[in-house]
């Protein structure tokens, strides 16, 4: 199974229009509420049937996690969920931000970490769950999970293979809110 991952993030528009229709500002946004973006992009190839990959996501602030998997062999099922029994080790992964660390607060310090590679047992609660791929049974190849504002706190992203050789990309994201 061979993993890379990637520092491109798309860029959010905010959009002012003047109440009297004469001018429009549009600036380029952190994220998507009002604070900074971190994410981390995975991407997996050659997972058998029913094989998981669990993505660890701690918050120390609250913040808005959103998931976006994109499928480009089989099918997966995405949840996005809390709780649970950890097991086995979580590799720290590197989160990237889309802003220029120049253009960063000096005293900032990321809200969110992640990591992989480990596993959850027990009765985590499923928060949202969704079935991506290119079955019939399926929701289209590219569908982002809806973002969920929550606390502080410890968060997953399990990625579950439905169909054997599956390949997939996964963008786990985290706006601050400040």
């Amino acid at each position: 199974m061979a993993t890379s991952f990637s520092s491109r993030a798309p860029v959010r528009q905010a959009a002012y229009q003047d109440p009297a229709a004469t001018m429009r500002v549009e600036q380029a946004s952190a994220g998507r509420d009002r604070g900074m973006q971190t994410y981390v992009s995975d991407y997996q190839t050659g997972l058998a049937q029913a094989a998981t990959v669990v993505y660890k996501v701690v918050l120390t602030k609250p913040g808005t996690i959103s998931v976006a998997p994109s499928v480009s062999g089989g099918s997966i099922n995405v949840s996005f969920e809390d709780g649970g029994t950890e097991g086995g080790t979580y590799a720290a992964i590197t989160a990237q931000s889309p802003v220029a660390a120049a253009l960063l607060p000096a005293a900032y310090t990321p809200g969110a970490t992640f990591s992989s590679g480990g596993t959850l047992t027990g009765t985590p609660t499923v928060r949202e769950i969704a079935t991506i791929g290119s079955n019939a049974n399926a929701f289209p190849p590219n569908m982002a999970l809806i973002p969920r504002t929550v606390q502080a706190g410890t968060y997953y992203v399990r990625v579950l293979a439905r169909a054997a050789s599956t390949a997939y990309t996964i963008r786990v994201m985290v706006d601050e809110l400040v």
